[in-house]
């Protein structure tokens, strides 16, 4: 189910929830943007990426955790326009 819709240039998106069940494609496009994952942690990501995620919170802080993707209308996951702008 959708949450919201955003436009970025002629690209649309959609925000939806995500679940343990999205591990699989989450984790191709951590895969296929390495760069993002160097740039920000330092290693490539682990095979485990994706999944973890879902489970990792902060110290003390309760085990509800919510995220949130952007996907296109095919419902593939989305990290940029294909015309190579910025997502706001």
């Amino acid at each position: 189910m959708l949450l919201a819709e955003l436009r970025v240039g002629r690209d649309r998106f959609g925000v939806r929830r995500l679940s343990v069940e999205d591990a699989a494609p989450l984790q191709q496009l951590y895969e296929a943007a390495q760069d993002y994952a160097l740039l920000i942690d330092g290693v490539p990501p682990l095979p485990t990426a994706a999944r973890d995620e879902f489970s990792a919170v902060p110290p003390g802080v309760l085990s509800d955790k919510f995220m949130f993707g952007a996907v296109d209308d095919k419902d593939h996951y989305r990290c940029a326009p294909r015309d190579g702008s910025r997502l706001p």
